[in-house]
């Protein structure tokens, strides 16, 4: 999702501003850049807690 993001205009993002963008991609960026360290547990609990709100907002 945070790939498909950082391809949208800045303007889109600015139209869109109920969407986290910076949340996406600072998820993404700490999962493939600190993945040694990353807590599965937090990463569950987000996509369990989190991903369907996402999708809501997205979908609005």
């Amino acid at each position: 999702m945070s790939e498909n993001a950082k391809r949208l205009t800045d303007e889109y993002k600015l139209s869109h501003s109920h969407i986290p963008w910076s949340a996406l991609s600072g998820m993404r960026n700490r999962i493939v850049h600190d993945y040694g360290n990353v807590d599965l547990n937090i990463v569950y609990e987000t996509l369990k807690n989190d991903m369907l709100e996402l999708l809501t907002l997205l979908e609005g």
